[in-house]
């Protein structure tokens, strides 16, 4: 019987070693095209911001880390900084950016689509720390003119926004925990800085695809975009700052509320005469809560113009010092709400404004005087339409009441045509029942008379201007007013003799009622100012004002 040979048996270990080469190779190749492609993916994105600034803009990438299997890439850093030599030779140049971001992630990365289609998807992004700063360029001419194309910044938008060459984006959540930015914009003074710290940028359903472009959809949108923050600063110059305490902006539902904001000189008003070489008004300003609906984020990233359709001020309160003590310097030219809406700049466009519960405080300090005198308008609330620049056809519309001096009910219309040839408004009130002495707050100190006493029954007041030339009709109502020469007011007269106290006291004879005791001869003034532009809008208003209540109430 022949016996059949049995198979001989490879040894285990001869097996287990083909196998382990086997995934040795297959581990070494995979980590070689991982690192192959963390490093295509390094030379990408430093290619495409290189390329699409044309060398004016560099990125480098941190370490990168590659994991295919579960579809996420890292970075340590990733840091934007600008070649200040070829950004020169741009025409125009960008912004100078500084751009760093810490540990950045991208997680459920289809990475089909990125290779074969050049879309990015995936289901989030995020970075632990963000800083950008950014300076402005000079403003061009042509820059600085408003655009009237309504297209054109959604436009810029749309080619803005596309990032690294890509096809198309979309990211189901971002979450940016940690902002800061600074935003600087020289100029021939200190320059404007906008600084904004302690930020949070949240966004969900983020989508770019600029195939998709339409009225209907828009290329760049996301179901909710947010930004908050703590700490928001606004510096016009070395004596103008505004500080916001807390910032929420809503990009996809057009929103923006700040609370707690204030704008104090940087200086004491005890070091401003001193610091101040030629006058200027020292501002303060303190807001509750500013709220707006309707805000073109578009169009403000694109152009830099403003337009909202309500916004509503809560708790408003401006306190204007003019300290005549400082030299005035050399006479300005100030221009009219006209020429103002026709000059080069930023377009502007507020459908509606709200004012409640705010404060107006002026105060005025003549050189002599101990202390300011000031008038106050108190408890005031108001709406604003159709503030737009450049004008849009529909004339400005402002109606306001306040409790003047905290005491009469005062209520003003206003109606300012932007787009006229020429200085032009309308303007009527009327002020109710209060104690004329309560204007000794002011007059006390910065004339050289003051109330005795008498009672306001009513003002009512109409001012029309055209071609820059106001009429005012003023008629006021009054009873038993009494003037009393002080000659220490304002320091202008100072301490003064009897015999001049008495040439004061004949040039400031009043009429002690208006009308008389029966009823009759009610003195209506009717006057006429002609525009200086060495004066402001509001100071030609109310001199307008003031010439008509001077001829209604000295005798003569």
């Amino acid at each position: 019987m022949t016996r059949v040979p049995r198979p001989v048996l490879r040894k285990p270990a001869a097996i287990f070693a083909a196998v382990a080469l086997a995934v040795a190779v297959a581990i070494l190749g995979f980590r070689w095209w991982d690192h192959y492609v963390e490093d295509q993916l390094g030379r990408w994105a430093a290619g495409e911001v290189a390329g699409r600034t044309r060398g004016a803009y560099r990125l480098v990438a941190g370490d990168l880390a590659f994991l295919p299997l579960s579809g996420s890439i890292s970075l340590d850093s990733v840091i934007v900084t600008t070649d200040t030599a070829r950004n020169r030779r741009r025409q125009p140049p960008l912004p100078q950016l500084e751009w760093r971001a810490h540990d950045c992630s991208v997680v459920g990365l289809d990475l089909l689509r990125l290779v074969f289609r050049r879309a990015l998807v995936a289901r989030g992004f995020g970075c632990a720390r963000v800083v950008t700063r950014i300076v402005l360029p000079p403003q061009t001419p042509e820059e600085r003119r408003p655009s009237r194309d309504s297209a054109a910044p959604a436009d810029k938008v749309e080619e803005l926004a596309r990032p690294l060459g890509l096809s198309s984006l979309a990211v189901a959540d971002i979450s940016l925990p940690a902002l800061s930015f600074t935003l600087k914009r020289p100029d021939a003074g200190d320059g404007t800085a906008l600084l904004l710290e302690h930020a949070r940028f949240e966004a969900k359903g983020l989508v770019f695809d600029p195939a998709a472009s339409s009225k209907e959809r828009r290329s760049l949108s996301a179901d909710r975009a947010q930004l908050s923050a703590k700490g928001l600063v606004l510096r016009r110059d070395s004596l103008t700052e505004i500080v916001v305490a807390e910032v929420e902006v809503g990009f996809t539902d057009s929103t923006l509320r700040l609370t707690g904001a204030r704008h104090e000189p940087a200086i004491p008003e005890a070091e401003w005469l001193r610091r101040v070489r030629v006058r200027r008004d020292r501002i303060r300003f303190a807001l509750d809560s500013l709220s707006a609906r309707g805000v073109a984020y578009r169009a403000f990233v694109a152009t830099g113009g403003i337009g909202i359709r309500a916004l509503e001020l809560d708790g408003a309160r401006l306190d204007v010092l003019t300290d005549k003590r400082i030299p005035r310097g050399r006479p300005s030219r100030h221009e009219t709400p006209q020429q103002v809406a026709r000059s080069p700049g930023q377009a502007l466009r507020l459908d509606t404004v709200v004012v409640r519960r705010g404060t107006i405080v002026y105060r005025e300090r003549e050189p002599g005087a101990e202390r300011p005198g000031w008038v106050s308008f108190d408890s005031v609330r108001g709406t604003m339409l159709d503030l737009g620049v450049p004008a849009r056809g529909k004339p400005l519309r402002i109606e306001a009441a306040a409790r003047l001096m905290n005491q009469g009910s005062l209520t003003v219309e206003a109606s300012v045509p932007l787009d006229a040839p020429d200085f032009r408004y309308q303007l009527s009130g009327k002020l109710g029942r209060m104690p004329a002495a309560a204007f000794n707050r002011f007059l006390a100190e910065n004339e050289a008379f003051e109330v005795e006493s008498g009672r306001i029954e009513g003002i009512t007041f109409r001012q029309t201007a055209k071609g820059g030339r106001a009429a005012t009709t003023l008629t006021a109502r009054y009873r038993d007013l009494s003037v009393e020469t002080t000659g220490d007011g304002g320091g202008v007269i100072g301490a003064v003799s009897r015999e001049v106290k008495e040439v004061l006291a004949d040039a400031f004879v009043v009429r002690s009622r208006n009308p008389d005791e029966d009823g009759d001869n009610l003195r209506t003034a009717r006057t006429v100012r002609r525009y200086d532009p060495s004066q402001s809008w509001f100071q030609f208003l109310w001199l307008g004002l003031r010439d008509g209540l001077t001829a209604t109430v000295k005798e003569g």
